[in-house]
């Protein structure tokens, strides 16, 4: 096991440890946000006929300037018996099908009609308006790779097809184990030495937000009894977060019942700031976070390595694209570790402009409150002065 190792190496380790989930097969609506685990293929083309891009008229390039004789209508879902010829125009709707003879759509606006008679413009360019079968999409082409995710414009794509069940990398399931005897819950008066549970519900807000709804949400008090009983109905969890008692107080007992449960230690205390304890463990194929009480700290053990290890399970690039911006107020580094400042991200002036919210520890929730960034400022780097270039990520669930 590594005692006080680098921030990166940490996230190797854990990304070393985590595992890609088997695909399963489920119903495509409740796949939104998943990726694929095979290819969608077109079954047909599309679209499977000459379709109408216009409400118009379908008409032969001949008859250009003249005026004609219009013979029928064809709306979308229709069929037209009639064909055109020379001399004659179908009327037709946007989405329907190009009648037989048809070598071009012209709009309605670009037309003087009187009665049953129509009278063309000058220019006529073939195809115009019209988009002939399987120019959008040839039937036996591949639409979607394996590892896509499913966006709402995907499933839309997939369902064209036919297809209401497909093959995905499913959403982990999540134990969060929140603990001490501090901690009442949000709906309860704390007492003169208690406060309320504000990791817990941030921590299943920043897994609803990867699209992971958490399977077990429980408290345990500081006894091993009760982190015995909590970490028993999280035995079948692909992940387990607990928060609290992972530091080296007297009541910090989450690395020996983690030990007990047959966890194996990975590492133990990183060189960064917040969030210097954190533990990381496995069983198996169960990665085990054990995250600072303190909310930042909690929220950054998050932020930084669960949802990376989260990400990989569900076949996700581990690393979303952070941006780049300026300092907007100066920034004093100090201390030998790694700090992961949040900050507040403006546009101003076509530009990123970045805040860094300080405030008065990692206990300290409040001035972060309307934090959308986090920055990574590495020892040594002094004082940074107002306009310096900065690059931050985006945090869970703040875009």
């Amino acid at each position: 096991m590594f005692s006080m190792i680098d921030p990166d190496v940490a996230l190797q380790l854990i990304l070393q440890h985590s595992v890609i989930s088997p695909p399963i097969h489920s119903v495509i609506y409740d796949c939104v946000g998943l990726c694929l685990a095979t290819t969608v293929v077109s079954d047909v083309d599309y679209p499977p006929f000459d379709r109408s891009m216009m409400d118009g008229y379908a008409v032969r390039l001949l008859d250009a300037r003249n005026t004609v004789n219009i013979i029928g209508e064809v709306a979308a879902g229709g069929s037209g018996e009639n064909s055109v010829d020379a001399g004659t125009a179908i009327e037709i709707m946007t989405g329907a099908p190009c009648p037989e003879g048809a070598e071009a759509v012209v709009p309605k606006e670009d037309v003087t009609r009187e009665g049953n008679r129509v009278t063309l413009p000058a220019e006529i360019r073939p195809g115009q308006n019209i988009t002939r079968r399987g120019a959008e999409c040839a039937k036996g082409a591949t639409v979607l790779n394996a590892g896509d995710a499913i966006t709402p414009l995907a499933l839309a794509t997939i369902v064209t097809f036919g297809i209401e069940q497909v093959s995905v990398f499913p959403k982990p399931t999540l134990a969060i184990i929140t603990t001490g005897d501090e901690l009442v819950a949000p709906h309860e008066t704390p007492g003169p030495s208690q406060i309320r549970n504000s990791n817990g519900p941030m921590l299943v807000a920043m897994a609803q937000s990867l699209g992971v709804s958490p399977t077990l949400v429980t408290h345990a008090r500081d006894t091993m009894d009760e982190l015995r009983a909590a970490l028993a109905q999280a035995r079948t969890c692909d992940f387990i977060i607990l928060t609290g008692a992972v530091s080296a107080g007297k009541y910090d007992s989450v690395p020996d019942a983690l030990r007990e449960f047959g966890a194996t230690p990975i590492f133990h205390k990183v060189t960064q700031r917040p969030g210097k304890p954190i533990f990381f463990a496995t069983r198996d194929r169960q990665l085990i976070f054990g995250l600072p009480g303190n909310p930042l700290s909690c929220h950054l053990g998050f932020h930084r390595y669960v949802a990376s290890a989260m990400r990989k399970f569900m076949h996700r690039e581990p690393f979303p694209a952070g941006a780049t911006g300026t300092l907007a107020v100066p920034y004093v580094m100090k201390g030998p570790r790694t700090v992961f400042q949040l900050a507040r991200a403006e546009m101003r002036d076509g530009a990123w402009s970045v805040t860094p919210l300080l405030g008065k520890g990692s206990a300290d929730i409040y001035a972060g409150a309307i934090a959308n960034a986090m920055l990574r400022i590495e020892p040594g780097s002094g004082t940074l002065a107002v306009g310096t270039p900065i690059q931050f990520d985006w945090l869970l669930g703040a875009i």
